[in-house]
């Protein structure tokens, strides 16, 4: 560390005592005094520096401004906050990286690991009320109420060894729609017309993909499709989805916070009669309750980190397995039950473009009927409708008559008059034309 960095980390702390310990300074009731208290700790600090035979600050001002703007605002990471076209922004020890629409920016304001640490320590504390960012909890996932909403994802000491790791990612605000997907070479219009006719039901559908390929976009787009009569109960740890539908209840599980996890919640959601059940992503134990919410009776939504359509059950099987033994239930049993209780698998992948926002470059590349089998080999198969061979190729119709078992009948009763799946898949139908 530079000895800017280490004197300006000495004041920070100094500041920080100054304001636990007066009475007389309010960071949100009385920020002119805040800012006259931080002025005096500089000055002091010069004082010491020339008593001591110490260098004093060069220009002390800058050291006075920089940390009014820590305290009374977000320090480094306030203009990036304010930002519209800022997605994302992750901070490693000293380093803050921005990622915005058209690329990445480094951020070249001086910075400290200290002071980082405190930022995102401050942020995680306005978020959940009550946990810092400590020994004895060093990571934390939250959402945070302010800018709109942020989701927090933070990692510090002993588990970092190379400072504080953070990622703020920006909720976004807007609804996103099938037929805007279409407009962004996501889907092709008949499979943006083939998903938006299996929402008219209650379809139960798995979203897969690597981080940042496009899940959650997909995700609110088949939340828009649903008719708004029809209610949806959407889970998430932490919540990302936009605020946009009113036939949407949101619910955030709580981490870490006993009977509010989120097979918590997803438990207690299965007892409200939803139309369909939404859960923002699948990790652990959650997975094991596919079925469950399955043969509720209600349509099932879920995103989940799988590296391709055919390895998605397998993931599915992996998360559930350890939560599956008292209930004698194998892998291959598993595999079955996953099959026999989902009607799709939609897989995105994204486009490397030099930089810019990969959530703006994503493209659902399969598009699979699940369908069980029984035997002595695997017990399920996906049949793809429609596939992308390359990212960024066309997408082309590969089955014009999927299995979807009786969700067929059913999606099919909510169209008009001779209009089938098998047309729409054809392209011979859409609901915007």
């Amino acid at each position: 560390m530079t000895r800017s960095g280490a004197v300006y980390d000495t004041l920070l702390g100094r500041v920080h005592d100054e304001i636990e310990r007066r009475d007389d300074v309010s960071v949100s009731q009385n920020p002119h005094a805040v800012a006259g208290m931080i002025a005096e700790v500089v000055h002091a600090y010069q004082a010491e520096c020339t008593e001591g035979g110490q260098r004093p600050l060069r220009n002390p001002e800058i050291y006075i401004d920089r940390l009014r703007r820590f305290v009374l605002e977000q320090g480094p990471l306030t203009p990036y906050l304010a930002d519209s076209t800022v997605s994302e922004i992750r901070i490693e020890d000293d380093y803050i990286e921005v990622q915005r629409e058209d690329g990445v920016e480094i951020c070249d304001e001086p910075t400290t690991s200290g002071e980082l640490f405190r930022l995102m320590d401050r942020l995680v504390q306005e978020s959940t009320g009550q946990t810092d960012l400590s020994p004895e909890s060093p990571m934390i996932r939250c959402s945070h109420p302010g800018w709109g909403g942020l989701r927090l994802s933070v990692t510090g000491p002993p588990i970092s060894t190379s400072g504080v790791i953070g990622v703020i990612r920006k909720r976004r605000l807007k609804r996103f729609t099938l037929l805007e997907l279409v407009e962004r070479g996501s889907l092709t219009r008949p499979a943006a017309a083939f998903l938006w006719a299996l929402m008219q039901e209650r379809p139960r559908i798995l979203i897969t993909g690597q981080p940042y390929s496009g899940k959650t976009s997909l995700l609110a787009a088949l939340h828009d499709a649903v008719p708004r009569r029809r209610k949806i109960r959407s889970i998430e740890a932490p919540q990302e989805l936009p605020r946009v539908n009113k036939n949407v209840s949101y619910l955030e599980a709580q981490e870490g916070v006993p009977g509010q996890e989120l097979i918590d919640v997803l438990v207690d959601v299965l007892t409200k009669s939803p139309w369909i059940v939404s859960v923002g992503e699948i990790k652990g134990e959650e997975a094991f309750y596919v079925r469950r919410a399955a043969t509720s009776g209600a349509g099932f939504l879920a995103t989940l980190h799988a590296p391709s359509a055919v390895e998605a059950i397998g993931t599915l099987v992996t998360a559930a397995l350890p939560h599956s033994g008292a209930r004698n239930i194998g892998a291959r049993d598993l595999a079955y039950m996953f099959a026999t209780n989902l009607h799709l698998v939609v897989h995105l992948d994204w486009l490397d473009a030099g930089g810019r926002d990969p959530r703006e470059l994503h493209q659902v590349t399969a598009i699979s009927a699940v369908v069980a089998e029984d035997g002595a080999g695997a017990n399920w198969r996906l049949d793809p409708i429609f596939e992308r061979a390359v990212i960024g190729k066309p997408m082309e119709v590969n089955l014009a008559n999927p299995d979807l078992g009786s969700l067929t009948e059913l999606v099919e009763r909510q169209l008009p008059d001779g209009v089938s799946l098998s047309r729409i898949i054809e392209g011979a139908w859409d609901p915007w034309a």
